[in-house]
Order: structure tokens, then sequence, then C-alpha cells
């Protein structure tokens, strides 16, 4: 009955009886199954009479105390656990690292769980097994790769997402113990998750190498050991989360303005101590609001996604890019060989956005302008960036699709145009600032004022007047064109509904940006406003629309231009003739008039190129049944010429420049006739030639 170890024990009882004296204590001993319990002994000697003479008896009364003995260590692990727990728990909070929280888990849950080694696994993705994050009293079982098939008990928990318990592995048929663990030596094993059941992070395991030492009321230690790593994880998930947010783009994945920043500030570093070629660009994509405009933010959103791994497959792997807001992009380049290769890396960026882009089933051309500035020990990281950022809007100036490396003079003209948005918000909320002038329309067969262009001007309390060449871009590019593009239209209805009464008199035209026309309804609700609030007849009412513009952007404007159409409003297509022309979509959209762009007619008389180029152009208007207007007219020579090409009206500083409309009504009710009164009639020599004087700025048509 009394095993090895118990011997020595035992025999004490026994002698201690024999020499009278009566003795007690615990001592473990088998049962008849075999399975060694603890039992409280109590032994008394008593006097026995044998045949040889007065002797000495025992008297043994051994109970089981098994379950006194595990309340005693339940209530012994329960202690400790809760302390350790709680221990964890602050360390977790301490802010210590995962590997050292992991470390301490596993030595805690093997030390109140007298267990003979212990370990966390965690789930490798797809299922392809677990990973030793942690291990105690199992030598370089730490990084181990543990398989994950359902028979493993790891694989079993994370599938069944229950806690698993084996009292004996050489009994156990439901799951198939690693050649680690026999190896080892385990013969019974508790496990439980770590972390959601639907998503666990991995398995806590506790291993023994005796049969059924697994204690009874372990899993609720365990468990609780768990919820603690689990939570802990978590925290650090969420930790992480934040501090990737707060760096990142959320859009892209890209790094943000504030982590580009500070890696061109380490870069600077770095670069003061060993020199070497550093350049910073800025990248901000072509007409990007059209998209938003025509399609919604979601598209453009998702343009920015598909852009992206473009732009970051068409740099150096030690490159950074970041998305720094909107639409625009940046670049830092270190260690370059030479500074051409910031030009070859550009070029790159450029030629990844060749292919086109499909949204909502529309394909779409995307292109950028690039600013490149080099790297200088005298300025900051966000003074290189704001010297990319002028270089690049150098580029857009000079025809987008391109890029310019950064020079002194940038940097003036962006803080002007800063300068000029900002103002331009505030004109936009005073009528005094804002207001509009018109241009006659003259006929080129009698000579009479038709109709009238409304032209945008800014006065500024202190500047005075500001260029539409200056503002007009600048609207464009900030989107303050729908604001002030509304805001003229609604003035010049109100100015014109005077000369509606004037028989001679057709109508007024108004600009009307790309920009827009492609925002859904934005125009057509608009003219709608603005004729029944002033009482203007649609056909009194013509828009002009810039045919490069609307060429870029076609699909979204064409279900645009036949609602305009349908209102009754007449339309216009302005700049013909600058290279983007063509018949077939001419013949194709609604447009009543074509207006000549002014390039031709500036050399109409004197080069029979442009002469020819005007004529087939009116030629082509008049069969498709559309007027044709000229633009740009700044002499009589010009005048007479188009009159003899045939063309419907002109338009230009020959005739007047844009004006009040009091000035307007004045001319109206005394019309002067700017033509000799027939082509016919022989030229006469002694009429001055009528040219503008250099100084004075053209008038600039609204385009994205």
């Amino acid at each position: 009955m009394v095993p090895e170890e118990s011997r020595i024990e035992a025999l004490y009882f026994e002698r201690a009886a024999r020499e009278g004296r009566p003795v007690e204590g615990e001592l473990d001993v088998r049962d008849k199954q075999g399975r060694v319990i603890p039992v409280y002994f109590r032994v008394r000697p008593f006097p026995l009479v044998d045949e040889a003479g007065q002797g000495r008896g025992i008297i043994t009364i051994a109970v089981d105390v098994s379950a006194r003995r595990e309340a005693d260590a339940a209530i012994r692990r329960y202690g400790e656990g809760q302390e350790e727990i709680a221990n964890l728990g602050r360390l977790a909070l301490r802010g210590g690292s995962l590997e050292e929280l992991f470390d301490h888990a596993v030595g805690v849950a093997s030390r109140v769980l007298s267990g003979d080694c212990a370990e966390l696994v965690e789930c490798l993705p797809d299922a392809q097994g677990f990973i030793v994050r942690a291990a105690v009293g199992w030598p370089g079982r730490k990084g181990a790769h543990v398989a994950g098939e359902a028979r493993s008990a790891p694989g079993y928990a994370v599938r069944s997402r229950e806690p698993v318990v084996i009292e004996d592995w050489e009994q156990e048929r439901r799951f198939v113990p690693s050649s680690g663990l026999l190896a080892r030596g385990v013969r019974s094993t508790v496990a439980v998750l770590v972390g959601d059941a639907d998503a666990p992070f991995g398995v806590l395991t506790v291993h023994y190498t005796r049969v059924g030492a697994i204690p009874p009321d372990c899993l609720p230690f365990l468990d609780a050991l768990a919820n603690v790593v689990a939570d802990a994880i978590h925290s650090r998930d969420v930790q992480e989360q934040i501090r990737h947010q707060a760096l990142h783009d959320g859009l892209t994945g890209l790094p943000n303005r504030t982590m580009f920043l500070d890696r061109v500030t380490h870069a600077l570093a770095r670069n003061n101590r060993h020199p070497q070629p550093l350049a910073v660009l800025f990248i901000d994509l072509d007409r990007f609001k059209l998209v938003n405009d025509s399609l919604g933010h979601e598209a453009g959103d998702e343009l920015l996604r598909l852009i992206a791994p473009r732009l970051a497959g068409a740099i150096r792997s030690s490159d950074t890019l970041a998305r720094l807001g909107g639409d625009e992009f940046a670049v830092l380049c270190e260690r370059l060989p030479s500074e051409m290769t910031a030009t070859r890396i550009a070029d790159q960026l450029m030629g990844s956005l060749e292919e086109p882009v499909v949204l909502d089933g529309h394909v779409h051309t995307v292109s950028a302008s690039i600013g490149i500035t080099l790297s200088s020990d005298e300025f900051s990281a966000a003074e290189l960036l704001r010297d990319a950022d002028a270089a690049m809007y150098q580029a857009k100036a000079a025809g987008r699709g391109r890029f310019e490396l950064f020079d002194e003079g940038m940097r003036g003209r962006v803080l002007d145009r800063v300068r000029i948005e900002s103002a331009l918000r505030t004109a936009l909320t005073d009528e005094d600032q804002i207001y509009v002038q018109y241009q006659p329309l003259v006929s080129l067969r009698s000579g009479q004022i038709v109709g009238a262009e409304a032209l945008a001007r800014w006065r500024h309390p202190d500047r005075g007047p500001v260029s539409p060449a200056k503002f007009i871009p600048v609207a464009e590019d900030s989107g303050l064109i729908h604001q002030l593009g509304a805001q003229v239209m609604r003035r010049a209805a109100r100015e014109c509904s005077a000369w509606q009464g004037n028989p001679d008199f057709a109508g007024i035209a108004v600009n009307v940006s790309i920009r827009q026309l492609v925002q859904p309804e934005e125009v057509a609700r608009l003219v709608r406003e603005v004729m029944a609030a002033e009482g203007i007849a649609p056909g009194f009412l013509t828009l002009e629309i810039t045919e490069s513009a609307l060429i870029e952007r076609l699909d979204e404007a064409r279900n645009t231009l036949e609602s305009l159409r349908g209102l009754g409003v007449h339309l216009s297509l302005d700049d013909f003739g600058t290279g983007y022309s063509s018949l077939s979509y001419l013949a194709d959209l609604p447009f009543d008039c074509v207006k000549i762009d002014l390039s031709l007619i500036r050399n109409i008389v004197d080069t029979p190129q442009a002469a020819a180029l005007a004529a087939a152009i009116i030629q082509m208007g008049h069969a498709l049944d559309k007027q044709v207007i000229a633009e740009g007219v700044e002499t009589l020579e010009q005048a007479t010429r188009l009159q003899e090409l045939g063309c419907d009206i002109g338009q230009g500083f020959y005739f007047a420049k844009p004006m009040t409309p009091e000035t307007l009504t004045a001319l109206l009710q005394d019309q002067p006739n700017w033509l000799l009164p027939s082509v016919a009639r022989p030229a006469v020599t002694t009429q001055p030639r009528r040219r503008v004087a250099s100084h004075e700025p053209r008038d600039l048509k609204v385009r994205a």
C-alpha cells in the first residue's frame, strides 16, 4: 500500500507505535486501483498478552483526506491566482512590452497550477498553425512552429471555441500529441483560448508529466489569465491603430502629412551629417475636382485608392510616398545619386498615370503636376514642402501634366495666389466687389449691337481692379467658381431684364465653367431660378462653354447640355479652333453658336492659313445651321475680312471694351455702326486703324 516515496515516513509511524507513543499525521498511499491518495493516520499502541508474555499491539485508523487536501490547495491556488492576475494586470497597465507580458503570464500559469511546463501560442494567418510566443519549463521551445491541424489540442481549441482538458495522452483518442510533447514526456494537458472566440489571438497551455495532475479548478484561473492577456493585446492593438491613424491616411494607407514632415526632418538631420542630394516632390492630380463634381466624392475616393499603388510602384523602395490630403501627394527621395535622379523619378510618377482609370463605367485619363525642390541646409521640412508646392503650381500654370524645379521666384507667386484666394472668398460675400461688365456682340451684316457677353469683374477695396487672368484660374482651382458663376449669372439676369424690350437685342451670353457643367443639375437649377426670378425669356440667355474643357469631360457634360437645351436657353461653344475641334461632336452636341478663337482672328488679315481656317469654321458652322461669332476683333481690317468671309457676329476691342450696364443701355439707344456699309464697296483707306493698346488686358474665359 505504501509507495516508495512514503516508506520512510511509514516506518517512523510504526516504530513510534511499537515504542508506546501515539502518532498521527498524513501519508500518501495507494488504493486498490493503484492510485496514490493522501490519508490521515492515527496510530495508537495497546497492551497485548501473548504466549510469551505481555506485549504491545497497534491500532491504526486511516482516513482519505483527498477532498480536504484538494480544497486547501484550491484555496491556496485561488488566493495566489488572484494576486498573480492582479500583478499581470498592473504589468499590462504599465505599458510593458507584449513579450514581457507573455513570459510573465506563462510563468504564472505554470507556477500557480503546479505545471511542469507551459506555453502561449499565437495563431498564424490562414490557419497555418501556431507560433510559440512564450514558454516556461521547456528550453528552446520559444519561437517554434506548432501544427494547427484539427486533432491537435490548440487546433481543436480554436475550432471548437472550448477549453481542452486531457487527463492522459496515452488513453486519449480525440487528439494526437505532437512529437515535441512526446519527447518532453507530457502525459496531461489543459488549454484555453486567448482572445475573442471568433478570432482568437492564440492558446494558453499548461502541461504535466503525470497522469491526472490537472487541478480540477484550473479553468476559471486560466480563463481569467487569458482574458488579462487578451485585454492587453487588444489595448496595444487599439494604441497601435490610433498611432497608425494619427500618422497614416485612412483612405490609401499611406503616411500622412504629419508622418511625412517627420521623415523629412529626420532626413535633413542625417543629411547634415552625411551630405547627399535629397529631394521633395509635391504631386497634385490635374482636374481632380471635376471627378468629384461629376461622379461624386465616392468616385473621387476610389480614384485616389487606385492611383496610390501606381505612384508607390513608380518610386524607389527607399523613397517615402505620402498623401497630404485631397488629391495631393508627396515623395521624399533620399541619397540621390544626382539631382537628375529626382527628375527621372518625376517622369516615372507621371508615366504611372498614363493608363486610363475606369470609374463608375466611365474611362478617365489622369495626369499630375509635380513640383520638385532639392535639399538645402537653410530650410526646414515644412519649408521644403512649401517650395515643392510652389513649383507644382508653376507646373500647372505651364499647362499641367508636367514637372517643374523650384526657383526663388515661385515662392512669391504662390503667396500671391494664396492672398488672391483669401481675398476672393471675402469678395464673394460683398456685392460691391464682384460685379458684371458687358461686351457688345455686333452683327457683321448690319453693324448693330445684337447682344452682349457678361464678364465677371472684381474691384478690391484696397488694390483696385483685379485682372480676370488672375482671379478666374484661382476660382477654378479652389472650387470658388461655383459660387462666382452663380453670382455672375444672377446679377447679369437682373441687369439685362430691361434690354428684352429692344427688338434688335437678342440677349446676353454668360460663361459657364466645366466644373459647374459636370455637377448634376447645378446649372439647370440655377438657370430655372434666375429666369423665374427676373422674368427672363429662355431664348434671351446663352450659356458659353469653353471647347477644350468640354471635350475633356464630354461624357459627363453631354446630359447636362441636353437638359439645358430643353429649357430653351441657347448654347455657345467658345474658343473653337484651338486644336481640339472635331466636326463629329460639333454636329452631335446641341450648340446654337460657335465662337472662333481669337488666336485665329489675330492673324486673319496677314496670314492666309489663318484666314483659310476661319473660313472653314464659318462654312462648317453655317452648314450645321449654327451662328458663327468671331472674338478678339481689334481692327477694322479684321472686321472687314470677317464680313467678307460671311461671319455672323464680331466681338472685340475694335467695337467696344467691356462696359457697365448703364453704358450699354445708352449705346443701345444710339446705335453706332462700326462697319463699312458693304464689303462690295471700295475700301476706305482714310479710315484709321483701331488697335487696342498692349497694356489693356483681354478677358479670360472660365476654364477648368
